[in-house]
């Protein structure tokens, strides 16, 4: 959070964001939706145009009169078959009133096309029956389910100018449902195959960029450290590119409304599970605070409205927005907690989330003008070249500070190998070497050798990021017998369940036992160094320990070694190889020095 801007000041901009996009609920209740003053729909014969029925007649129950133009169907309640408050098998009328206007085209025909109306139906225009989807029937065994999709030719003689009844007989035995996502258009053929087409095109674009992005995304988490933030972005696309299959496939099977209706639910489900999982990937991308609270927040958010059967409160939608409200929200925590790559993702996610609130509050204000498809369509598409910027400038900024931490390393590398083959090291141990050549020839020729070694393997692997625990356990063993030739004492390793083929960073332990035997042991004072390993699904824990007398006393001043530049060492080669996944703690524990290192086994 920046300097000077309160918590509770950044609480009240989050829950100003949730009102703003709630705000379509919020105010239905001072503002409710009146039947419309008219139930009838224009159409114009002369113009290119696909009018979408959408004020409708409905009434539970059947006669056959219903059908005629003569009904009078003014006591009707008046609206959308979406906001029907019941959902129980039974019969069912619409009836829509249609004023055809202007002269009638030659050379094409009047269509109507229906879809998502459970189960079956039967369509009359002006009295005549012009049309059948499956079987209308009084019970279950009379009906036959129908399409999910169904488009009918309307006769030349019967499209004339004037007034004309559109009336549909529906039932809904095999699926009790409320209707969810019925529409109905008129249209001359032509101008509706060329709108669909257009319509599946755009569908098939937005295909091809979610699965692109899903497999961007996968390239990223495999090849990127594995970062689990990649990965959930990477399944939120994956997801969105089912929830888009459904509809083409839909449109070239035409399944029976029933199978149709499982495509449906199974679209539902993705499209929450994608909403949650966009949530988290901010979480967890931008490393927002609080994670164990936003997370099962985002995830109660959606279930809570659809167990309480508010998502289409008086006809309006408002998980998907109270969703991207508090996405809106986690990117502008990530803004004032100055993370890179948060501008552009949030410049990327108002670009869709604005003409998605627009349309929630057109529906309220009716007089708001009609939005420009192609500036919708071309704001829409910013989000997810936005996202891939945020992400590659988050990669950008974890490799600058990947390299300075490499760089870091070799420069307290290089200080302390001059440290290590210092002429004052050699030369205490030459010195050492030389007063056991005359009384005793195989000790000296013992430490020469051992000295010999130990250059030779530091050498060796001094240069590498990751080396066998095996061979840094040598590198200590080849240490303590020089030190113990030069202390007059005796220094020893031993080794509990240590997996010798983990890797580790080159001179950790050795550098962490140079220490010990720095600050821990008086001079002929012999010792033991422990080394321990743990092992979990989580992570791995390295335990040193030694029993020098020096740091025994529990007094304050020594419970803590000062940290010098062997220290900083073991922490930046730490921090090169396992960037944000380790920790490091030393102290006294039951009268032992002991030294802890946690490297965790996988990427937060």
């Amino acid at each position: 959070m920046l300097k000077g801007v309160s918590y509770g000041k950044f609480v009240a901009f989050r829950v100003f964001l949730l009102v703003l996009f709630s705000l379509p609920v919020l105010i239905v209740p001072a503002s409710p939706i009146s039947p419309p003053a008219t139930v009838t729909t224009p159409f114009n014969l002369n113009a290119q145009d696909i009018q979408l029925i959408q004020v409708w007649r409905m009434q539970d129950g059947d006669d056959p009169e219903w059908k005629q133009p003569g009904f009078d169907d003014s006591r009707w309640p008046a609206g959308s078959p979406n906001r029907l408050p019941h959902a129980q098998a039974g019969v069912r009328w619409l009836r829509a009133h249609i004023e055809l206007s202007g002269a009638p085209n030659p050379f094409d025909v009047l269509v109507l096309r229906f879809s998502k109306l459970p189960v079956a139906y039967a369509v009359f225009w002006d009295g005549s029956c012009v049309g059948e989807n499956g079987r209308v029937g009084r019970r279950e065994e009379d009906e036959i389910p129908g399409q999910v999709a169904f488009m009918i030719k309307l006769p030349r003689d019967l499209t004339a100018p004037g007034s004309h009844l559109l009336a549909i007989r529906y039932s809904n035995f095999h699926k009790s449902l409320q209707p969810r996502g019925f529409w109905a258009v008129l249209a001359y053929h032509a101008d509706w195959l060329l709108a669909r087409a257009k319509d599946m095109h755009l569908q098939y674009l937005w295909l091809g960029i979610y699965l692109t992005s899903t497999f961007l995304s996968l390239a990223l988490f495999l090849g990127g450290g594995r970062h689990r933030a990649f990965l959930v972005f990477a399944l939120y696309s994956f997801l969105l590119t089912l929830y888009l299959a459904v509809n083409p496939l839909i449109e070239v099977f035409n399944a029976d409304i029933s199978f149709s209706t499982l495509l449906f639910a199974f679209r539902y489900v993705v499209s929450v599970g994608a909403g949650i999982l966009l949530n988290i990937f901010f979480i967890r991308h931008f490393d927002i605070p609080r994670q164990r609270f936003h997370i099962p927040v985002v995830i109660l958010l959606p279930l809570l409205i659809d167990i309480f059967h508010i998502r289409y409160l008086l006809g309006l939608e408002w998980r998907d927005t109270v969703l991207t409200g508090y996405a809106v929200g986690l990117l502008v925590t990530a803004l004032k907690r100055r993370k890179a790559g948060s501008l552009i993702a949030l410049i990327g996610l108002l670009a869709v989330a604005l003409p998605a609130l627009y349309v929630q509050l057109k529906v309220i204000f009716r007089s708001f003008p009609e939005p420009d498809p192609r500036l919708v369509l071309l704001l829409s598409l910013l989000f997810i070249p936005s996202v891939i910027l945020s992400i590659s400038r988050q990669i950008r900024e974890q490799n600058l500070f990947y390299e300075a931490a490499r760089n870091r390393s070799q420069r307290l590398e290089m200080e302390l190998l001059k440290s290590q083959i210092h002429p004052h090291f050699i030369s205490n141990t030459l010195h050492s070497a030389k007063s056991w050549i005359r009384d005793d020839p195989k000790k000296a020729e013992k430490l020469l050798q051992t000295l010999s070694d130990e250059l030779h393997l530091i050498s060796a692997i001094s240069s590498r990021p990751l080396i066998p625990l095996a061979d840094e356990i040598h590198l200590c063993q080849y240490h303590l017998e020089i030190m113990g030739f030069r202390r007059d004492a005796r220094f020893e390793l031993r080794t509990e369940a240590v997996p010798i083929h983990e890797e580790i960073p080159p001179l950790v332990l050795h550098t962490l036992i140079e220490n010990g035997l720095t600050h821990a042991f008086q001079p002929r004072e012999s010792g033991c160094f422990w080394l321990r390993c743990e092992r979990n699904a989580k992570e791995t824990v390295f335990i040193l320990e030694n029993n020098g007398s020096r740091l025994q006393d529990p007094a304050p001043e020594n419970s803590e070694i000062q940290e010098g530049l062997g220290l900083r060492y073991v922490k930046a080669r730490l921090e090169e190889s396992f960037p944000g996944r380790w920790s490091i703690t030393h102290g006294i524990d039951r009268g032992l020095w002991k030294v802890t290192i946690r490297i965790q086994r996988t990427v937060p």
